[in-house]
């Protein structure tokens, strides 16, 4: 199996937008397609409204605003990037199609380092260490955009995440294990990726973590690291801006990938800003459970949870020191300065 990736304000009122726009009414929005509004701007660059894809129907694009208003534009008045963006979401499967469910085995590595957090595969398995076009590989399918995080495997799906910085994007993308067939892409953030990283990272570098029912991911975009929560069908559940981030000193992006315990999921900020810390959310519903400052210094490590000293302790290297917090409350255990 082998992935290869190639390189790659507010809402106007209808009669101003003139990219013949037209309301058809009203409706309460989900939390999902509030989680996937995006700024939609006509092909002159001067009028822009927020909203969701709905659907493409005979060239009319429609969309769903925050306040659940259903608008009508036409495709070929859109921006260049906004033509992309719905190539891409018709590129998907069916919506409506049920996706077979999602059966994760205890051998799946769900998270950053794998099955059992430290970097190994699960004993019974059989794993390759050399490949090539003629040994080791089954399939093998481009990753539209651009992006380091690593795959993660859940039962019969793959997921990663990726950006295209023309388009200002940032993707969830999720194969079929066994032939590498795209089954959905999901557009979670539209604009202010950050203008200046460190030429060898992405935007799209954290590796997600999943539940076996959500799928956790993280993005540095608009000042802030945004969590996202998804289903295995590609819905946002919920998302959160977990942190402000806005280095000053390195401005080389982010990295960190998010952590599960127990119940929660765990993210951090690290910066030469008032606003590092770590923070922990319940993993269902997005709701903040502890927040810890840290040292406000640029760090790019992932924390993780071992059990040391006869209890799980959450060790994170950085800042100038390797610290212990609780991973259930987030109080500091112990700290070890370190160069």
């Amino acid at each position: 199996m082998s992935l290869r990736r190639s390189p790659t304000h507010v809402g106007l009122a209808v009669v101003v937008l003139c990219i013949s726009l037209t309301s058809l009414g009203r409706h309460e929005a989900s939390a999902a397609e509030r989680g996937l509004l995006r700024k939609w701007t006509d092909v002159s660059g001067k009028y822009s409204v927020k909203a969701s894809f709905v659907k493409n129907e005979r060239g009319q694009v429609h969309l769903r605003r925050a306040d659940g208003r259903l608008l009508i534009l036409k495709l070929k008045l859109l921006s260049p990037a906004d033509r992309t963006f719905v190539a891409e979401q018709l590129r998907q499967p069916n919506r409506q199609t049920v996706l077979k469910p999602v059966v994760p085995s205890p051998g799946d590595w769900l998270t950053w380092r794998g099955p059992h957090a430290n970097g190994r595969a699960a004993d019974a398995q059989q794993i390759p260490v050399q490949w090539s076009a003629q040994e080791n590989m089954v399939w093998k399918t481009e990753v539209p955009g651009r992006g380091h995080s690593s795959p993660i495997v859940v039962g019969h799906r793959v997921l990663l995440t990726t950006a295209n910085v023309a388009t200002q994007q940032q993707f969830v993308v999720c194969f079929e294990r066994a032939t590498g067939k795209r089954l959905w892409m999901t557009s979670v953030n539209q604009g202010g990726l950050p203008p200046q990283i460190h030429a060898k990272n992405t935007h799209a570098t954290p590796t997600i973590a999943c539940n076996g029912q959500l799928a956790f991911a993280a993005f540095h975009n608009h000042n802030r690291v945004q969590l996202i929560a998804l289903n295995l069908d590609g819905k946002v559940v919920w998302q959160n801006n977990a942190h402000a981030y806005q280095p000053e000193q390195y401005k080389f992006g982010y990295a960190p990938s998010p952590l599960l315990y127990q119940s929660l999921v765990i993210v951090v900020s690290e910066f030469d800003g008032q606003s590092s810390g770590l923070v922990a959310y319940e993993q269902q519903t997005g709701k903040e459970v502890w927040r810890t400052a840290r040292p406000n210094l640029v760090s790019f490590s992932s924390p993780i949870v071992g059990h040391v000293a006869g209890r799980d302790q959450l060790l994170l290297s950085g800042c100038r020191a390797v610290t212990s917090y609780s991973p259930q409350t987030g109080k500091p255990l112990w700290t070890t300065e370190a160069t």
